[in-house]
């Protein structure tokens, strides 16, 4: 006993246990915004683009998103969805890709 508390109180702490389900969803919908972003940033005339732009709402936008990228984990999302900033953010400093904004 240290300070008047069992041994396994001060070992472990509460916290709110996730189920995996939920923090694989949560992840995926990180994912999924990430790439709305990178599309919205993309040539109005590509058809990924267009096809964002005739959704009437964000939510609608990243459906669409998911039904392109679907059967990926959400890790490999996120890291794909970093390199294409990385790759984007440096065309656009060399002018060689201009974005809508």
């Amino acid at each position: 006993m240290l300070l008047g508390k069992p041994f396994f109180q001060e070992a472990v702490s509460r916290r709110h246990d996730v189920m995996w389900t939920e923090k694989r969803e949560a992840e995926l919908q990180r994912a999924l915004k990430k790439w709305y972003a990178i599309v919205c940033n993309w040539a109005d005339s590509w058809s990924c683009n267009s096809e964002l732009l005739a959704c009437n709402t964000a939510s609608d936008g990243l459906e669409t998103l998911s039904d392109y990228l679907t059967g990926k984990a959400p890790s490999t999302l996120v890291k794909r969805a970093n390199n294409s900033i990385f790759r984007q953010n440096t065309l656009n400093q060399l002018g060689y890709f201009l974005t809508n904004v």
